[in-house]
C-alpha cells in the first residue's frame, strides 16, 4: 500500500525516488508490476535497472515496460 495517493501515477513514483521523468503524461496510473529481471517484464510493468540492468533496458523497453527506473541517465530509441 502506498500513501498519500488514491492511484500510484508515474508521477507519484518519481517523487517517492526524487528522480526525474522522461517522457509524455506524467500523471498516467501506474498499474503493472515492479520487476528486476527483464526475462519477466510483462506489458506496463516497470523496469528496475539494478548493476548490469541497465544492459537489459531494451529487452524491457521491447516487452513494453512502462517505466524504467535506474540510476544514472540514459539514452534509448523507443518506436
Amino acid at each position: 500500500m502506498f500513501v498519500g495517493s488514491d492511484k500510484m501515477t508515474f508521477e507519484y513514483i518519481v517523487k517517492l525516488l526524487d528522480g526525474t521523468y522522461i517522457g509524455n503524461d506524467i500523471k498516467k496510473e501506474f498499474t503493472g508490476k515492479f520487476k528486476i529481471d527483464s526475462r519477466e517484464v510483462e506489458e506496463g510493468d516497470s523496469f528496475i535497472c539494478i548493476n548490469s540492468g541497465i544492459n537489459f533496458i531494451n529487452d524491457a523497453i521491447d516487452k513494453k515496460a512502462s517505466l524504467i527506473i535506474c540510476e544514472e541517465r540514459i539514452v534509448v530509441s523507443v518506436d
